[in-house]
């Protein structure tokens, strides 16, 4: 690197030799101390074991890099130089149907396609959540949990962009991802494969209003989606009765809180339990 003027400081150079040498096990206890730089080591080992599955680390970087702003998507707004927010271990790689496929579907562009981006994301997932399982990162019960939507977000992104699955058969150089077999894997290359033809003619999936499971999947995964014209035809707003709106706290203001275990805590910003407000761990004490 010396002949390039490229140089690397003693931390990251130490960051980087642990996580190609050490055993994907030893990732369990990242959380402790520094959580940012952590999770760069855990980046490292992610690249390294999906190497391994001849993906190039460019690539599985940028997987990485993706789901990296979906689990911290609550402190996008946080400035650097704050205080961190409190971060719950065991909520820290959950994933939720709607709020997961819709971070994925922001990434395939308005005025381009980037559908490419949600394609590596859903597909690349599989890697992901197999890789924290095997170093111990999420539970057996999680796991068994998060795979299988994983891979019904990946049907119901098939099912909506089946004009285009040809672009993206990218995901099938890769090894099998332990959550799949070999059978599910070759069933889907070739679907990917016929549409290809597909696209020059009349789509193979029924009509949206005639298959159930296309539905089920859309109310699964996808906000409910109205025209201008259904939100402004009287004829499509029910009836309703006056609600009265609860007042959030600002994300720096201090606020009582208390789990479900009887713990109490007091005087803490809101920002720091939001994600244990949000996800029904603690509630807001008058």
């Amino acid at each position: 690197m010396a002949r390039f003027d490229f140089k690397i400081d003693a931390v990251y150079h130490e960051l980087l030799e642990a996580a190609l040498t050490n055993k994907f096990e030893d990732a369990s206890a990242f959380f402790t101390e520094n959580r940012r730089r952590n999770l760069e080591y855990l980046q490292k080992m992610f690249m390294r074991y999906m190497h391994s599955r001849r993906v190039p680390f460019n690539v599985s970087g940028v997987i990485w890099d993706f789901f990296y702003e979906y689990w911290e998507s609550p402190e996008e707004d946080i400035d650097e130089y704050e205080e961190e927010i409190e971060i719950n271990e065991d909520e820290y790689f959950h994933l939720e149907p709607k709020g997961f496929y819709g971070f994925a579907e922001k990434q395939s562009g308005f005025m381009l396609d980037y559908r490419i981006n949600t394609a590596a994301i859903l597909w690349g997932g599989s890697y992901v959540y197999d890789f924290l399982y095997a170093a111990h990162l999420i539970s057996a019960e999680e796991y068994g949990q998060f795979q299988p939507m994983i891979q019904r977000a990946q049907k119901l992104f098939m099912k909506e962009n089946y004009d285009a699955l040809w672009e993206y058969s990218f995901v099938h150089q890769w090894e099998i991802p332990d959550s799949k077999s070999g059978q599910q894997v070759a069933e889907e290359q070739a679907a990917f494969a016929r549409t290809f033809e597909w696209a020059r003619g009349s789509s193979p999936f029924p009509k949206k209003e005639d298959d159930p499971e296309w539905q089920a999947l859309r109310g699964e995964f996808q906000e409910e989606r109205t025209t201008w014209l259904d939100r402004i035809s009287p004829r499509s707003v029910p009836p309703t009765q006056p609600i009265r709106a609860e007042k959030k706290p600002g994300r720096n203001e201090k606020v009582d809180v208390k789990y479900a275990d009887g713990t109490i805590k007091r005087g803490v910003k809101y920002k720091k339990v939001q994600r244990g407000v949000e996800g029904g761990k603690c509630e807001i004490m008058d």
